[in-house]
């Protein structure tokens, strides 16, 4: 089963972009997260096949030709990392396609194809565990301070504006609120993992309201007992007194109810003794007077 960010990224995957111009955008963040570029050689290694795929049409898509460079086994991720290289002249078309995509003049589209290619390379995405209150999640890794620059000025440029940290010798570019991750998924227009978000936020909501509810409940329940065992308290210092003696027969089997049932609501004790619950408040506070006297 796929987790959430394999899901965005198999829907990024599944088409590339229509315009030449958001082709180009989305090469340049490709090789931002996953290559390394001069006007010698220009590199792209990942170990996704399917990213890796996707790289190769893209490349041909826009007249290079890439060569497959090898393919080496990384022990630490137990799965072979993939490399495709363009040498010589396609390496020079290839960088000056790279260098033609500036950060801070995209367009739009270009800048929403930008940040896909960055997400499928080093992005991830996040959504809080079961019972857990917090725990949205995006980020995009970079292995360089000017690249996560160059990410944030693009991406601020349509959405959000970022946190970048450090973490180890990669640079992290990040949001952590429900609002930024759905904005941002909507922004790059993944619509089915945007719709299992929405179904977790209405699930959420939908327990957050039962909570508040069970919480209103409990506390009603909490001020009931608190009500009906104070009563109780009351009655009981009456009931050693001769103001006892003298309640009305109706109070007096009220005081003896309430003594023999200190944990019932007046609903509870209503039903028991056979009368409504509006007559049985009118008579409570009026036994409750005689008491404070």
């Amino acid at each position: 089963m796929l987790n959430f960010t394999q899901g965005i990224k198999r829907e990024i995957l599944s088409a590339l972009p229509e315009n030449d111009c958001c082709k180009r955008a989305l090469f340049r963040a490709l090789l931002e997260v996953c290559g390394s570029v001069n006007p010698a050689c220009v590199e792209f290694t990942n170990e996704n096949e399917r990213l890796a795929e996707y790289f190769f049409s893209l490349a041909e898509s826009l007249g290079l030709q890439p060569e497959l460079d090898g393919a080496v086994y990384d022990a630490r991720n137990g799965k072979d990392r993939i490399s495709f290289c363009l040498r010589g002249e396609r390496a020079a078309r290839a960088y000056k396609i790279y260098s033609g995509i500036n950060p801070y003049e995209l367009k739009p589209c270009c800048a929403v194809a930008y940040v896909r290619g960055a997400f499928l390379g080093g992005g991830s995405c996040s959504l809080p565990r079961a019972g857990a209150k917090s725990g949205y999640h995006l980020e995009f890794v970079f292995s360089d301070e000017e690249k996560a620059e160059n990410f944030c000025i693009v991406f601020e440029s349509i959405l959000f504006y970022t946190k970048t940290i450090k973490r180890g010798d990669k640079y992290v570019v990040y949001l952590k609120s429900r609002e930024a991750v759905y904005e941002s998924l909507s922004a790059i227009g993944v619509k089915s993992s945007l719709k299992e978000l929405e179904k977790l936020l209405i699930a959420r909501e939908e327990n957050n309201f039962i909570n508040r509810v069970e919480n209103c409940m409990a506390g009603n329940a909490d001020k009931s007992m608190t009500a009906s065992a104070q009563q109780a308290h009351e009655i009981q210092k009456l009931k050693g007194s001769a103001a006892f003696s003298d309640l009305p027969e109706s109070l007096k089997e009220l005081a003896e109810e309430r003594l023999n049932n200190p944990t019932l609501s007046l609903r509870e004790l209503a039903a028991k003794t056979g009368v409504s619950k509006s007559c049985l408040n009118h008579r409570m506070r009026k036994l409750m007077e005689i008491c404070r006297r």
